[in-house]
Parts: C-alpha cells; structure tokens; sequence
C-alpha cells in the first residue's frame, strides 16, 4: 500500500478582520495498492558441456560467461518492453484459432524475439484458458513484414487469443499503457471512472509535432496536475517528425554520438520567459531502451540542447 496527496488543503479563506476562520480541511490523500513483481533469468549448463569445456584456455569459463550476459540481455530487453505495457504481459494478439499449426499470425510482432519461451492463451468470450500447459514453446522465427512467429511445435486453439511471456500472464510491471489505455479501468486499484485526476493530460499535436505543442504539453501537466515534466518519449514516427521538425527550422548538429540500441535524443528547453516554472530542460527521446544525446543549436528558437547520457 502506498498512498500520495490529492488536490488541495480545504482550509483556506478570505474573511474580514473580524470574520471566523475558515473551516479546517485536511489535506486529501489517496490509497495505492502496488503489487510488487519479480523478474527472473535462469541459466542451465549441461554436465556434459562442463566435461567437453575443461581445456586450457577456459572453454568453460567462456561458455558461462555467454549464457549469463544473454539472460542479462534477455532480462533487460523484456524489462524495458513491459515499462511500455499494461501489467498483463500480453504480447500479442491472434484472431482466429489455430489449427495444429506452427506459425501463426499476430496484430504486433515489436513485443517478441527469436529465442523468448512464450505461453499461449485461448480466449472464449471472458473465459480464458492456458493452451501450453504442458510447457511454454519457443519462438523460433519472426516474419516481421508479415507479422507471424513460428514456435517449436505445432499449437492448436478453438479460439483466437494471445501470448504472453513464459508465466508471466498478470505478473508484469505497471507500465504506460495501463495509465494511457482507456480500456485499463484501474490503475493501482483507483478506478479511473469519476476520478479524472487519474487520468493523463493528452495535447492533440494534430499531426504536427513543434515545440509549441512540446510546451503545451508541459505546461499543461505542471498547470492542472502540478508535475514537473523532465522527459518526453517518443516513437519512431514521432521522434522522426520532431527531427524533419527541427531541420526545417534550421537546427545545426554540433556533435554525433553512438547511440547504445539504436536510440538517440535531445536536450530542449521549454517555455520563453525565465522563471521558476516557466522554462526548463526537457529530454527528448526515442522510447527505445537506452538513449544517448549529442548537441544541437536552435539559432532563433533560442533553445539550447545539450549532450546527455542516459535516458
């Protein structure tokens, strides 16, 4: 249980000299159940493989090392995954059933790998059932242009439904998606319907993505719901947008820099006038992993971007 303030303290009022006081009113607050989840990597190496790798040269030393960074690997890139998600864990969604098959077609393939174990559920109506109960399969290929994955042995629904990571069904982190996502009714046990403070402040960009709407969007957010916005992420459409954004308004890159998983992202000031709330940094970047930044100058945006690791 966790709990944090809510609006404002009732106890404040205009009056006379001679008038009573205001009535009292505490300060709101507001009961959050978080349910506290677990990510783990398990790494296996066979007797045999430990025999066949005692050589000079440390064979099994290296062996080890491998399969402990590719659990590391694994762990970090499903982590960052389910920051985006909405605590279920689904992966991906199919349609219709599956017929002794394979391979098979989803509506996203950007949440699976080859490699992922993965547990497949059949959804009739509101009953949902476990089809890999005997064990999860693997994914063995992704067809990205068409959107399918093939596992390692044949599956059979009598209905479409979905995939999640192997036991993790309900057991993922809270992530965005569940405060974005109006068809997630709760979030840490508030229901969203009649409490619209739970709700997120949404500025319609109307398919322009500027630095004005960047400030209305801060703005908005430190306004109504009195948060201090230091980053903004964005997809690749998005992202690539601001950038064509920023190039026609004769932005000069000073600085490139390797960007660790292909992500990459600025340093902006928003607002234009000095004050405590009115102008302030804001990191902008990719939603992709981790990103890096390299300087940029805006000449007559008077914004000043700088390098910044990590995001």
């Amino acid at each position: 249980m966790a709990s944090a303030e809510l609006g404002a303290n009732g106890g404040v009022g205009f009056g006379s000299e001679l008038s009573a006081v205001p009535t009292p009113g505490g300060q709101r607050y507001e009961s959050f159940t978080i349910s506290p989840v677990a990510l783990y990597a398990n790494v296996e190496i066979t007797d045999m493989a430990i025999k066949l790798g005692k050589t000079p040269d440390g064979a099994t030393v290296t062996l080890l090392d491998r399969e402990i960074r590719g659990a590391y690997d694994a762990a970090k890139w499903n982590l960052a995954r389910s920051l985006f998600g909405d605590g279920t864990g689904i992966l991906g969604t199919f349609s219709s059933l599956i017929n002794n098959t394979a391979t098979f077609t989803l509506d996203t393939v950007e949440n699976v790998m080859v490699g992922l174990y993965i547990d497949i559920y059949n959804v009739n109506d509101s009953t949902v059932t476990h089809i890999t109960t005997g064990g999860p399969v693997r994914i063995v290929n992704v067809d990205r242009a068409n959107k399918t994955i093939t596992v390692d042995s044949a599956v059979t629904t009598t209905h479409g439904g979905f995939i999640t990571l192997q036991g993790s069904y309900n057991y993922e982190v809270t992530g965005l998606k569940a405060i974005f996502d109006s068809n997630v009714t709760s979030l840490y046990g508030v229901t969203k319907s009649g409490n619209s403070w739970i709700l997120p402040e949404v500025v319609d960009a109307d398919g322009e993505l500027t630095d004005i709407v960047l400030y209305q969007a801060v703005e908005q957010a430190r306004r109504i719901k009195g948060t201090n916005i230091d980053l903004i992420m964005m997809s690749d459409d998005a992202f690539l947008a601001y950038q064509n954004y920023m190039r026609e308004s004769n932005v000069t890159i000073v600085e490139n820099a390797m960007y660790e998983g292909g992500a990459a992202g600025y340093k902006v000031v928003v607002g234009n006038k000095k004050g405590r709330n009115r102008q302030r940094a804001v990191h902008t970047c990719r939603q992709s992993m981790v990103c890096r930044y390299f300087q940029v100058r805006v000449p007559h945006h008077r914004h000043y971007i700088r390098r910044r690791a990590g995001c």
